[in-house]
């Protein structure tokens, strides 16, 4: 789970969130805050890092541009997908 800073508007819960036109997650909540302006709450795949570029595909904003918050990801790298062995 991230936090995301979106480009001008709020997006519809469950708005998919995509990357180089592959979806990578989901949003969960959206809402305005003070400080910040227009940010979501979104489950997105381990292999999405601060400097992707996403956009969000709301049925009723369009497409929304958004960026990850650095401190709100894993403070590990990410290990690679598939079956731990050993």
């Amino acid at each position: 789970m991230v936090l995301l800073h979106l480009d001008g508007t709020t997006v519809t819960r469950g708005a998919p969130v995509s990357s180089s036109g592959r979806t990578v997650g989901f949003v969960g909540t959206s809402v305005v805050h003070t400080e910040l302006g227009p940010i979501a709450l979104a489950v997105v795949k381990r292999t999405v890092t601060d400097e992707t570029a996403l956009v969000i595909v709301d049925p009723e904003a369009g497409e929304v541009a958004a960026s990850v918050e650095p401190a709100s990801g894993p403070e590990q790298p990410a290990r690679p997908a598939g079956r731990l062995v050993g």
